[in-house]
């Protein structure tokens, strides 16, 4: 996963800073949350109309960009959502969800899916999140998180798995 949080405006502040410039406040650069696909539901395999056998599914972050746009800080994420192996026949519809960790808890942010077309192994979503920058500079720790949703017979594959305590 490659990450660009603020290269310009660091690069800037740098070079003001090294030539006096920039007033008497040093400028703090807010922090990138953390763009991740979940371990676990990030590959799975599901059943599909058509296919003989369930499909194996992957959900990759394939890039994360942040910035600052006034009071807010922008997170863009690229994510990849594929089929691996042998794929049914027609649109395939790979279902996933969003969700925002902050330390006050967790905050499911968005359901969704993401459509294959026929012939293709896969597509990328493109996604935008604005948060405070003035939380993102106090560092509370926020994470972005993606995660493949699992049919019912992958849920009891991974509950047998991950026995709970």
């Amino acid at each position: 996963m490659r990450r660009r949080c603020l290269a310009g405006t660091a690069t800037a502040v740098a070079i003001l800073a090294l030539t006096g410039c920039g007033g008497g406040q040093e400028a703090v650069a807010p922090s990138c949350p953390r763009v991740d696909a979940v371990a676990g539901l990030d590959r799975l395999d599901l059943a599909y109309p058509g296919a003989e056998r369930p499909v194996r599914t992957a959900l990759d972050i394939v890039d994360v960009g942040c910035e600052v746009e006034g009071d807010e800080l922008l997170v863009g994420a690229a994510v990849a959502v594929r089929l691996l192996g042998a794929r049914p026949p027609g649109v395939v519809e790979v279902p996933f969800t969003v969700v925002i960790d902050t330390p006050q808890g967790m905050t499911p942010s968005q359901a969704s899916s993401a459509l294959i077309p026929p012939g293709a192994t896969g597509t990328i979503e493109y996604f935008e999140h604005r948060f405070p920058v003035a939380a993102a500079r106090e560092e509370v720790l926020v994470r972005v998180l993606y995660a493949l949703v699992p049919d019912e017979r992958e849920l009891d594959r991974l509950s047998r798995e991950r026995p709970r305590p």
